[in-house]
């Protein structure tokens, strides 16, 4: 039998939790766009899930092997992995069976995004790499395209303006978060102008983001009123700028992000109902 520290979190789960609405968020954006959810949902939700959960066990066993963590870790850590791919197996053969393969061609993006990952941990080089990171979360986007086929989804490029749009969100969000935890108590006051050009990245990935959604607006590849949700992206990263305090706990950044978040989705998802 397998000793208990097979049952550790560490292995199980991965170590970002802020970055589960990287992908469930898409997931439901595009499951209301397709307007139509069905039992084969759940298949796509299963794999999706189990695929997401495997990175965390396959993190810890590069860290193992490569000397950044103990080599006990190395064999739960590959159980673990490896019961998430057989999950993942599972549920093809439903999303074959309904008619839905091309789903399973975006696995081809998501490993390359993931396998870079995996690479740069190899070589103690993923810590605050921003441009990888939104790269990441715009792999997990594609759960907005998968989900809006499932859901029965056919209008072109509908999926890929969603995809788009999480992504733009999701690189503008991680560029504020970079752009907060970036300063510090020891800078003493900053003012509202200096603290604006430390997100202007940030501000520009959303304002583009707005730009974007107005422009798909304009030529009818997306609703009216798509701006809006991305205007909320450019209200939280100003108000992250202005108003979060040099100092503030990682932790508490990332429930802040988690629930500015949910309101990007929840909007999505209503303009496109």
């Amino acid at each position: 039998m397998p000793g208990p520290g097979l049952l550790r979190k560490t292995y199980a789960l991965p170590a970002e939790h802020g970055s589960w609405v990287w992908w469930l968020g898409p997931f439901v954006i595009g499951a209301v766009a397709g307007g139509h959810p069905r039992g084969d949902l759940v298949a796509l939700l299963v794999a999706a899930t189990a695929g997401f959960l495997a990175h965390g066990p396959l993190t810890v066993a590069v860290k193992a092997a490569t000397g950044r963590r103990p080599p006990r870790d190395l064999r739960p850590a590959l159980v673990w992995a490896a019961g998430y791919a057989a999950v993942a197996v599972l549920a093809v053969p439903c999303l074959l069976v309904h008619g839905h393969a091309r789903v399973l061609l975006l696995l081809g993006p998501a490993a390359l995004v993931f396998g870079a990952h995996l690479v740069l941990v190899a070589r103690r080089a993923e810590r605050r790499q921003r441009l990888l990171q939104a790269v990441g979360a715009s792999g997990l986007a594609l759960a907005a395209p998968a989900a809006y086929w499932v859901c029965g989804g056919r209008a072109y490029p509908e999926p890929w303006v969603l995809w788009l749009l999480c992504s733009l969100q999701a690189a503008a969000t991680i560029a504020s978060v970079h752009a907060v935890l970036s300063r510090r108590p020891a800078d003493g006051p900053t003012t509202a102008a200096r603290r604006l050009r430390g997100s202007a990245l940030a501000i520009a990935l959303a304002v583009v983001g707005v730009a974007v959604a107005a422009a798909l607006s304009a030529v009818r590849h997306a609703p009216r009123g798509a701006a809006l949700p991305m205007a909320l992206v450019v209200a939280d990263v100003v108000h992250a700028a202005l108003r979060v305090p040099p100092g503030t706990r990682p932790a508490r950044v990332g429930v802040r992000q988690a629930v500015a978040s949910a309101l990007f989705v929840a909007a999505m998802a209503a303009t496109w109902a």
